[in-house]
C-alpha cells in the first residue's frame, strides 16, 4: 500500500534512528508544510565548500552541525575542481563524478540502527544503464548497510533505482525507467519491517522483507566508482519524516 498523500503526490521517506550522543538539531518550519521538518542528522549539500564555491579540495563538509566530514577519493571531473554547475536543483553546483575513479566517505559511520531512518538525495545520470552503489550507510559491498544503488533489481547493471541491503537484497523498492541527463530527487524510507523507495513525489516500490542488517565501517556518499553523474543535498535523518514532508523537499527543491 502506498503511504499518505499529498494531494495527488506520495512523498519519499527514509528514516534513521536516533543515537544518544548525536544531536538531530533544531527543527526547520517552512510556510505552508503539514507540520515541521526535523533537521537531519547529517546533511552534505555536494556543491564545494559550506557556502557553495565549488573547488578541488577532497574535504566534503556536513552542515548538519554534527561533523560528519567526507573526504573524496578519485580524479577531480568537474567544470571546477569535483564540481558542475547545475540548474534545477536545490543548489547552483553538484558532485560531477568521471564514472572510474571518484568516490566519497565519511571517516565514521552516521547511525548504526536498522530500522525508522531516512536517506535522500538529488541524482542526475550522465549515461544509462550503470550498475552502482551510491548513496549507502556502511561499508560498500559489506553484509550489512543500506541505502542506494543503480541497476536492474539484480544486482546488474540497468536504468532504474532501487533500495541496497547489504547481505540481504539488490531490490528493495525499484523507481521507474529512468532517463540520463534528468534531475530525480529519491528517498529511502524505513518504518521497521517495511522499507519504501520514493521517486521524486511517488511512490515506486515496496520491501517487507524486513529491516536490513546492521552498518559498520562509514557512511559512502559516493560508494562505487563506476557511478557516472551529478549528485547533490544527500540527508541522513534520524527520524521518520511523512510523505507530506519529503513531497516538500522535493517540490521546493530542499
Amino acid at each position: 500500500m502506498k503511504r499518505a498523500i499529498l494531494g495527488s503526490l506520495v512523498a519519499v521517506v527514509i528514516v534513521f534512528g536516533t543515537g544518544a550522543s548525536q544531536n538531530p538539531g533544531p527543527e526547520l518550519t517552512f510556510a505552508g508544510q503539514p507540520s515541521p521538518v526535523p533537521a537531519p542528522l547529517a546533511y552534505w549539500p555536494m556543491c564545494g565548500d559550506a557556502s557553495c564555491t565549488p573547488s578541488s579540495s577532497k574535504t566534503i563538509p556536513d552542515i548538519s552541525g554534527n561533523g560528519y566530514t567526507a573526504t573524496w577519493s578519485g580524479t577531480p571531473a568537474g567544470t571546477t575542481g569535483y564540481y558542475s554547475a547545475s540548474s534545477g536543483t536545490p543548489k547552483p553546483y553538484s558532485a560531477y563524478t568521471d564514472g572510474s575513479t571518484d568516490t566519497a566517505v565519511t571517516s565514521t559511520l552516521v547511525s548504526n540502527v536498522t530500522t525508522n531512518w531516512t536517506m535522500t538525495m538529488w541524482v542526475n545520470f550522465r549515461n544509462l544503464p550503470q550498475g552502482a552503489t551510491i548513496f549507502y550507510n556502511g561499508t560498500n559491498g559489506g553484509t550489512g548497510g543500506y541505502g542506494f544503488f543503480v541497476g536492474n533489481g539484480s544486482c546488474g547493471s540497468g536504468s532504474s533505482v532501487q533500495g541496497l541491503f547489504g547481505g540481504r537484497s539488490c531490490g528493495a523498492g525499484n523507481s521507474t525507467v529512468l532517463t540520463a541527463g534528468v534531475w530525480y530527487f529519491f528517498a529511502l524510507v524505513n518504518t521497521g519491517s517495511t522499507t519504501y523507495l520514493y521517486q521524486n513525489c511517488s511512490q515506486t516500490g515496496t520491501y517487507s522483507g524486513g529491516a536490513p542488517n546492521a552498518p559498520t565501517g562509514a557512511t559512502n556518499l559516493i560508494a562505487s566508482s563506476s557511478f557516472a553523474g551529478q549528485i547533490q543535498s544527500l540527508r541522513f535523518y534520524s527520524t521518520a519524516l511523512t510523505a507530506a514532508q519529503e513531497c516538500y523537499l522535493y517540490t521546493n527543491k530542499l
